[in-house]
């Protein structure tokens, strides 16, 4: 039984920590600026294509940026999108706290 434990708590943490992973320079298109932290972290980029993330797709060809801890600070969104209960509206910048938690969107009219 024990071994069991160990196993099904190996597999939690390899698919809870891929989900964690910070983005990293390939969802950047090289023609444009390409931001970096001290300690090598993603800050900001034009994305290439579209990228999703946390359960949102912001849109390819624009700005997206990055915390230091490899959180979505901010970007524009692909398409309309619900966000903790928030419709925020397509086409449009999205930013959140360092901590995930949504902080503005433009809402849809």
């Amino acid at each position: 039984m024990r071994p069991l434990f160990f196993l099904i708590l190996a597999i939690i943490s390899i698919l809870v920590g891929r989900d964690a992973e910070a983005a990293d320079q390939s969802i950047c298109n090289y023609d444009n600026y390409i931001n970096l932290y001290h300690n090598g972290a993603l800050q900001s980029c034009r994305l290439t294509d579209d990228y999703r993330i946390n359960g949102i797709t912001c849109k390819g060809d624009t700005a997206i940026s990055f915390y230091e801890n490899g959180n979505l600070e901010s970007c524009v969104l692909s398409d309309d999108t619900t966000i903790s209960g928030n419709k925020c509206k397509g086409d449009a910048p999205v930013y959140f706290y360092s901590d995930g938690k949504l902080r503005s969107c433009v809402y849809p009219e």
